[in-house]
């Protein structure tokens, strides 16, 4: 439904996620963040920060559930997004790319 798009009730499904995460269940996590992404995609744009924070804890849900080859390219877009709405040096740019970097050293640990 439209009202599950709305920026609100995707900062409030992204928090559950990150819930998710915080218990141990990032799979779950990373399931639901896949649908929260695509609809944030729908409802506020790919160039959103809203879309770049949830793209970031995509990508971290996809590294903890073994999944770091496909957080990659998430966490890249991810930062871009949050670069260009809060600059360089802002915690959630940082976030991410500290999520980049352990995705990377998990996708090497894996081939």
């Amino acid at each position: 439904t439209e009202s599950a798009k709305s920026p609100e009730a995707l900062i409030a499904r992204n928090n559950l996620a990150s819930v998710l995460v915080k218990r141990g269940d990032p799979e779950q996590a990373r399931k639901l963040l896949y649908l929260i992404q695509r609809d944030a995609r729908q409802s506020v744009g790919e160039e959103h920060y809203l879309w770049g924070i949830i793209a970031s804890n995509y990508g971290d849900a996809l590294t903890k559930a073994g999944r770091a080859k496909g957080a990659i390219a998430v966490l890249e877009r991810s930062i871009q997004v949050l670069e260009q709405s809060f600059g360089a040096e802002h915690e959630r740019v940082i976030t991410a790319t500290e999520r980049l970097q352990a995705a990377r050293k998990a996708a090497l640990r894996s081939d």
